[in-house]
């Protein structure tokens, strides 16, 4: 962030200059480059321009996530492009991306000696203030991976839906995720080397246990047991699978079933397929950001929000599903119900989109919703160093993973819950832990992350650090080299043995000893809410008293109740699929 506004000072003083040296009515011709730090590396433009007249606008060169560029790529560039001004807004959801774009555009205009003044003047915005009607069977708030679930589950049924979502794109923070989907799928398990024997009970068991057994096990046995059918349910609808098992960090067990596209890209894509369906009976409704819930009589029976334009968009429905989200990205909410960390403030960041605020916990509350488990807050210790976003993680499976403190020693058990390996990693140095792997995780540079990132790119981004011997792998993140080397024999002692006495690591994929090996580091980033609207085994909402909310219904993490104290990794994903699932039909049959 500091080189992001350190550019855009320069390009300030720059532009200043050559305003002031400026010819009225005379412009530059000719093609123009200019970059600026993106989200993932540097963003790199070519503007064309014709006596000053802005006449094309190319990305040569980018590390955007897909979903976050295509919205700004395309509004941003259009608007710059008919308008010749460079006064356009950012695109809700994708704002680092819609500033690197118009920080490059601008830099490549500079660098023509452009009228930069001439080129952004005042825009009409919309003055608002109309009430615009809509009527469906059901509405579904929140166009990420529950809503969209619930909402295709429910059109499937026959129910006409609309999705509000405040942003510019779906998916939520699913777009994001590591895309981890914890299921007993013993034909793919079975046939691992050596083969892994799981249940549905142990999955239940390390779940219930996992969250220290106060979740209601009503929702537990409803996830375990309706997993794989989550995945078969993305199957017909187009979605394929590895037919590979992983262990995420956190996961406690080897069932974490990865689609084929990284991130949430392979349930986004499914999502958009679905959209665009003939028969889908689905009206999204994008930027569209709901402020409360409608009710008479004691029901529920719509919901009101407010659209790009300033108007009121007022939709009646039988049936409303909330699939807004935690509330990772509120500081003030997580401060205010965190009773375990206390460190929750603006220092601690989040791998949640900034969007995740609590809306729909807020809306739930003024209608009488019963809020459970809104304590229990989930950090990662796998955040990015700078941005605290799971991006640039290096490796994949847990079973690869060795973490150090910055003395080059470890520190916690790599396959613990994950609260357990965050309260270890806020007790280092700086609150600061490494990743290490060697080739046999990534035997290739060109080998992706589990957020379809390279290495080579982690690397040559400075987020990872790479090296032909454990002793200058240790320089270049700072350890002492012998400590170091000592650190990983232990380990490979560990391997050898089947057991680490030291931390009590049972589960190894093999000994850290095949060159290059890597370093990435990270810290403790907020990741997870699991408190939220109480629901029942057909989701739908209790209120204060205990009695269900008619009309009422909810899904995805702003339902609480399900994970108890800790979630396990890879389970996220399958409570939205399982529980969206069933929020669909319910809303849908509204029972």
């Amino acid at each position: 962030m500091k080189r992001f506004i350190t550019v855009l000072l320069g390009v300030a003083l720059a532009a200043s200059l050559i305003i002031a040296c400026a010819t009225p009515g005379r412009g530059p011709t000719g093609v123009f480059t200019g970059s600026a730090p993106g989200h993932g590396g540097t963003m790199l433009v070519e503007v064309e321009l014709n006596r000053g007249n802005i006449r094309r606008i190319d990305v040569v060169q980018h590390n955007e996530t897909r979903f976050f560029y295509e919205v700004p790529f395309q509004r941003i560039i259009g608007s710059i492009v008919s308008g010749n001004n460079l006064n356009v807004d950012n695109v809700a959801g994708a704002t680092l991306t819609s500033m690197a774009l118009r920080a490059s555009i601008t830099d490549a205009l500079v660098s023509a000696g452009a009228n930069i003044r001439a080129m952004t003047r005042p825009v009409q915005r919309p003055a608002g203030g109309q009430t615009i009607q809509k009527q469906a069977d059901v509405v579904v708030v929140g166009g990420g991976g529950a809503g969209m679930t619930a909402a295709i589950r429910a059109s499937q049924l026959g129910a006409s839906v609309i999705v509000l979502e405040k942003l510019a794109f779906i998916g939520g923070n699913t777009l994001i995720s590591g895309s981890g989907f914890n299921a007993v799928n013993p034909r793919i398990q079975l046939a691992q080397n050596p083969p892994v024997n799981d249940s549905i009970d142990f999955h239940f068991q390390q779940t219930f246990e996992g969250g220290d057994s106060i979740a209601d096990p009503t929702l537990v046995r409803i996830l375990v047991e309706n997993a794989l059918a989550g995945i078969y349910w993305t199957q017909e609808l187009g979605m394929q699978w590895q037919d590979n098992i992983f262990t995420v960090p956190g996961a406690l067990f080897r069932r974490s079933n990865l689609p084929v596209m990284p991130l949430g890209i392979g349930f986004v894509d499914m999502y958009r397929r679905f959209l665009d369906r003939a028969d889908s009976n689905i009206e999204l409704l994008l930027e569209t950001r709901a402020t409360e819930l409608i009710t008479e009589g004691g029901r529920v029976v719509g919901v009101r929000a407010t659209n790009a334009d300033n108007n009121t968009v007022e939709v009646r429905a039988a049936s409303v599903v909330m699939a807004t989200g935690g509330f990772g990205s509120n500081i003030e909410m997580r401060m205010r119900y965190d009773q375990l960390w206390h460190v929750l403030d603006r220092g601690i960041p989040t791998t949640n989109l900034p969007s995740i605020v609590g809306d729909g916990i807020v809306m739930g509350q003024a209608v009488g919703a019963n809020l459970v488990g809104m304590d229990y807050i989930q950090l990662l210790p796998f955040g990015h160093i700078r941005t605290g976003s799971l991006s640039g993680l290096v490796g994949r499976s847990m079973e690869d993973h060795v973490y150090v403190n910055i003395e080059g020693r470890r520190f916690v058990d790599e396959g613990a819950r994950r609260d357990d390996m965050t309260a270890a990693t806020l007790a280092q140095t700086n609150s600061t832990m490494f990743v290490i792997i060697d080739s046999r995780s990534v035997p290739t540079g060109d080998v992706l992350n589990f957020f379809g990132e390279a290495h080579d790119s982690l690397v040559n981004y400075g987020h990872v650090y790479r090296a032909n011997t454990l002793e200058e792998l240790a320089r270049l993140f700072g350890a002492d080299p012998a400590t170091f080397v000592q650190t990983i024999n232990e380990f490979n002692a560990s391997v050898d043995r089947g057991y680490d006495h030291e931390f009590g690591r049972t589960v190894f994929s093999g000994r850290i000893e095949q060159p290059p090996f890597y370093a990435g580091p990270r810290m403790p980033t907020v990741h997870h809410t699991m408190g939220g609207l109480q629901i029942d085994a057909y989701t739908r909402v209790i209120s204060t008293t205990g009695a269900v909310i008619p009309g009422l219904y909810a899904a995805g993490e702003v339902a609480g109740g399900i994970h108890g104290t800790n979630r396990l990794g890879g389970n996220a994903l399958t409570e939205m699929t399982v529980f969206g699932k069933i929020a669909g039909e319910s809303a849908a049959l509204r029972r």
